[in-house]
């Protein structure tokens, strides 16, 4: 006979899981598949060069120039990629709800509430965008699999997640850092060889990319010297060859200027705080309670070790600590019976609290986008074509709105760069300087934000302007 709550919770993960894939299907199909394009055009642009030079891809490791030789540089294939993770980290879900293990009855609803709600939203509201998001679904479902093969006991399962947890590493150096924590953790605990073997292997991309590729650009100088002087990112054109850039130098900088690291350590720690404390607790109210006394102290000693390891970049390298507290969760549901109601109080609270500030970020976020992809389509497109006649590929267009795209591709859209200005293909532009000396003939169209600072300083020359939206946009 079959359990009713068993089948009301089966079709509820399933109900569940269907309504926010077509959700996040929709979303991206109506922001024409660019949730945030700024890093991953440049990621793309740089995928795309010839030979040795597509490897040096900045802060994102060689995985998205493998994924390019395999799928393609358009934006629309990486879009459809996302969403084909998104369909099978929900599946991962329902395959492990079905192969769970445990002698409660009562807990059945909660599992699937919690994974397919809370945590898909929370890793769509971090990663809202392919430069993220991809490596972090793979993370996702690395994390399910594992999940899968400790409730059946089968060690094939927790050797394919370790692998893919290994694979996101490619795309995102910080998840470098999370696999070497998730490394010291497997050889102090575990001592079994062949997890180890999966959960590196994927790295050995790195050593092959460093052989046969093009390393001059420093791309970790420039994050170590963000993290003590801050940068503009629409000034790294000037930035890179400015007497304080070029002399610098991360041991003798960070020795003299001791007090200045401190002071951005201890500013960093309180930024990082204030917008994770409570999914932080969290980890560490679980780590308490799903282990051991020893492995509680080595577990909250790794995060400590991870979380100071991020500091230059944490607003990114956040993001795997929220698929820990996913792989958390997962166990402490399984085993809620099981624990003192107080205790259980307590989680919920906190998780409560973790779900409502990120669903109001993600519901913002979302029509923050809706709004933008709107203006550009309705109102700055037309001007464009209809009224300006800027309708050809072979128009250029300069902008200073780092997130400006047109889905289209009608036109060749140049920005300040940014990180990418390093990338020896790249650092021949300064378009700052341009501006500075007023030479403006290399494009048709300058497209800048109205309350930015170039409308505001610089007078374009022998140009026509009108307002649309956001931006002013001048033209020949």
């Amino acid at each position: 006979m079959i359990d009713s709550k068993e089948f009301g919770s089966k079709a509820a993960l399933i109900a569940i899981s269907l309504f926010s894939i077509l959700c996040v299907s929709c979303l991206l199909i109506r922001l024409d598949y660019y949730p945030l394009p700024n890093d991953i055009d440049a990621i793309l642009k740089i995928s795309a060069l010839p030979g040795k030079e597509k490897w040096n891809n900045g802060f994102y490791g060689p995985g998205y120039t493998m994924l390019s030789l395999i799928i393609g540089t358009s934006i629309d294939s990486f879009g459809i990629l996302y969403n084909v993770l998104v369909v099978v980290s929900f599946f991962a879900i329902l395959y492990l709800y079905y192969f769970r293990k445990s002698p409660q009855k009562n807990h059945s609803f909660r599992i699937p509430f919690i994974s397919a709600i809370l945590i898909h939203i929370l890793i769509f509201i971090t990663g809202a965008n392919y430069a993220d998001g991809i490596p972090l679904f793979i993370l996702a479902i690395g994390t399910f699999i594992i999940s899968t093969g400790i409730y059946c006991e089968r060690e094939g399962y927790i050797l394919f997640g370790l692998f893919l947890i290994g694979l996101s590493a490619l795309f995102r150096q910080h998840y470098v850092l999370m696999v070497l924590m998730l490394g010291f953790y497997l050889l102090f605990h575990e001592k079994r060889f062949w997890r180890i073997l999966l959960l590196f292997s994927p790295l050995s991309g790195f050593f092959l990319i460093y052989i046969i590729g093009d390393f001059e650009a420093n791309w970790q100088k420039l994050n170590f010297y963000r993290f003590i002087y801050g940068v503009k990112w629409n000034e790294i054109d000037v930035l890179l060859e400015s007497k304080s850039f070029v002399d610098f130098s991360m041991s003798s900088n960070y020795r003299s200027e001791y007090i200045l690291v401190f002071k951005k350590i201890i500013i960093e720690v309180w930024r990082l705080l204030k917008s994770h404390v409570i999914p932080m607790a969290l980890i560490v109210l679980l780590f308490y309670r799903l282990f051991p006394k020893k492995k509680f102290i080595f577990l909250s000693a790794l995060l400590f070790l991870y979380t100071m390891m991020i500091l230059p970049g944490w607003v990114r390298g956040i993001y795997p600590i929220f698929i820990l507290l996913l792989f958390l969760l997962i166990f402490f549901f399984n085993q809620y019976d099981n624990n003192s109601k107080k205790f259980n109080r307590v989680v919920f609270v906190l998780l409560f609290a973790v779900f409502a500030t990120n669903f109001y970020s993600f519901i913002r976020l979302s029509q923050e986008l809706l709004k933008r992809t709107h203006s550009i389509e309705n109102e700055l497109m037309p001007v464009l074509r209809e009224e300006i006649g800027i309708d050809k590929k072979d128009k250029k267009i300069f902008t200073d709105d780092a997130y400006l795209f047109f889905a289209s591709d009608h036109y060749e859209v140049d920005n300040f760069r940014g990180w990418s200005n390093l990338h020896k293909s790249f650092n021949f532009s300064r378009i700052r300087k341009e501006f500075e000396q007023s030479n403006f003939s290399k494009y048709d169209v300058y497209i800048l934000l109205k309350n930015g600072y170039f409308v505001n300083k610089y007078n374009i020359k022998h140009y026509q302007s009108r307002r649309v939206a956001d931006w002013v946009v001048y033209y020949k």
